[in-house]
C-alpha cells in the first residue's frame, strides 16, 4: 500500500509546472545514474519514455517465436526516481506441456528510488506478472533494499560505464492455472546492471537478476546480455540473449528457457 501511495505521489507530479528548464541532452542517461551526480535545480522535474517491438525465439518449456511490446518510464524530482516498465508478449509456441498453442504474458514492475548519496540508494518495489506457458496466474513480488553505484563509490572517473548492485528483502505470493496449491514465502532478491557506451553508434547492456526462497531451497535467476545500435536520437536497433532459469520447476515445467531477441526501440526525450 506503501508503495501505491508514492506511485501515485510521483505521477502527481507530472501535473505541477516546471519552474527551472534543465538541459536533458546534456545529462545523458540520467535515469541510470545519481540524481546526486548532477547540477540542476531541486525542483527540475525530468521524464524519460522509451517504447520497444521485439521479435523473439524461444527454446526451453517452449519452442516458438513471439512478438513482445514493452514501455518504460522514468520520472526524477529532486533525490527520488521513479521507474515502471510494462510488457506484453504473445507466443505462438510448441511446448512439451502444452502442445501447438498460443500463450500470453504480461508483466508491471514498478520501483521508488530515494538516492542518498552519490554511490549509495534506497529503493522499494513492486512487481506484477502472469505467465501462461508456466502455468502462472498471478505472481506478486514486493520488495525494498539498498543499491550501490560502484563506479562512483570507489571513484573511477568513467562517464561511458555505469555498474551497480542491488539487494533487497521481499515477500512474493503465486497463484497457478493449473491444480497447485498457491505459494506464499520471504525472498531475498539481488540485481547487477552494467551498461558501456562503446562508442556513439554501440552500446552494451548486461543485467542479473536473482531471487531466493528464504523458507526453502528453491531459487531462480535471469541473465541478459544486449547489444544497441542507435540510428537516430529517438530510434535505436537492439539484438540480444536471455536465460531465465529456476531450481524447483513445477512439474512438467522446465528449469531452463531460453530466447533469443531483435527490436527496435523508440525513445522520448532522447
Amino acid at each position: 500500500m506503501i508503495h501505491i501511495v508514492l506511485t501515485l505521489f510521483f505521477y502527481l507530479l507530472m501535473l505541477l509546472p516546471v519552474s527551472a528548464e534543465t538541459d536533458k541532452k546534456m545529462l545523458g542517461e540520467w535515469w541510470e545514474k545519481s540524481s546526486l551526480t548532477y547540477d540542476i535545480p531541486a525542483d527540475a522535474l525530468l521524464i524519460h519514455l522509451t517504447g520497444t517491438t521485439e521479435f523473439n525465439n524461444f527454446s526451453g518449456n517452449v519452442d516458438g517465436y513471439s512478438f513482445d511490446l514493452e514501455g518504460r518510464f522514468a520520472l526524477r524530482m529532486g533525490r527520488f526516481t521513479n521507474t515502471a516498465a510494462i510488457a506484453y508478449s504473445g507466443l505462438d509456441i510448441n511446448g512439451e506441456a502444452v502442445g501447438q498453442v498460443s500463450l500470453e504474458k504480461y508483466l508491471f514492475n514498478d520501483g521508488i528510488k530515494f538516492d542518498i548519496l552519490t554511490w549509495l540508494y534506497a529503493e522499494t518495489g513492486l512487481i506484477l506478472f502472469r505467465d501462461e506457458s508456466g502455468f502462472i496466474d498471478y505472481r506478486t513480488t514486493c520488495y525494498g533494499g539498498f543499491g550501490i553505484d560502484l563506479l562512483d563509490m570507489f571513484s573511477v572517473n568513467t562517464a561511458s560505464h555505469t555498474l551497480s548492485v542491488f539487494g533487497a528483502y521481499g515477500h512474493e505470493s503465486e497463484e497457478y492455472t493449473v491444480s497447485f496449491d498457491d505459494a506464499d514465502f520471504p525472498v531475498i532478491y539481488f540485481s547487477q546492471r552494467w551498461n558501456w557506451q562503446i562508442n556513439e553508434r554501440m552500446i552494451l547492456r548486461e543485467d542479473f537478476q536473482y531471487l531466493s526462497d528464504t523458507n526453502a531451497d528453491k531459487n531462480r535467476w535471469n541473465f541478459r546480455v544486449l547489444m544497441e545500435f542507435p540510428v537516430t536520437k529517438h530510434i535505436a536497433f537492439q539484438i540480444a540473449h536471455e536465460s531465465d532459469c529456476q531450481s524447483d520447476p513445477l512439474p512438467a515445467v522446465k528449469g531452463r528457457d531460453d530466447k533469443q531477441t531483435v527490436a527496435i526501440k523508440f525513445t522520448y526525450p532522447n
